[in-house]
């Protein structure tokens, strides 16, 4: 038997198989690249960069690639359509000073309200003018 774990910092989802008494890196997780046709003692699952996405991490021909524009990449999986929503505000009971200050933890407060209500990824929610109506 075989003690073979995932390296410190990858997840799991690396595949070995036993192949001639020798121990092969068959398989990476989700937006890690294989590399196992560099030598026994170089084979790794190579992490994307951020940006970046891979369709297959069992293929060693396959690389990481840019992710297209106006998509998304997370963690190195595929593309997934971005749309971009403007949507203006009406928040009362806030000063437009404590709203626009830098880091405000009440504006942090309200968009992170904002995206669990809407089902999003509060990372992908954008503050750009914050403006005073009277």
């Amino acid at each position: 038997g075989s003690n073979f774990r995932s390296p410190p910092g990858i997840p799991a989802g690396m595949r070995w198989d036993l192949v001639d008494g020798r121990y092969w890196l068959q398989e990476c997780p989700l937006g890690y690249q294989l590399v196992n046709n560099t030598g026994y003692e170089k084979q790794e699952c190579f992490k994307c960069f951020e940006g970046q996405y891979i369709l297959r991490s069992n293929n060693p021909l396959d690389t990481c690639k840019m992710c297209p524009p106006n998509t998304r990449c997370a963690h190195g999986q595929t593309p997934v359509p971005v749309i971009a929503l403007s949507v203006v505000l009406y928040v009362h009971g806030y000063t437009r000073e404590t709203l626009s200050a830098p880091a405000s933890p009440e504006l942090s407060q309200i968009i992170t309200n904002l995206a669990a209500e809407a089902a999003v990824d509060v990372g992908s929610m954008d503050v750009y003018e914050v403006c005073h109506e009277s």
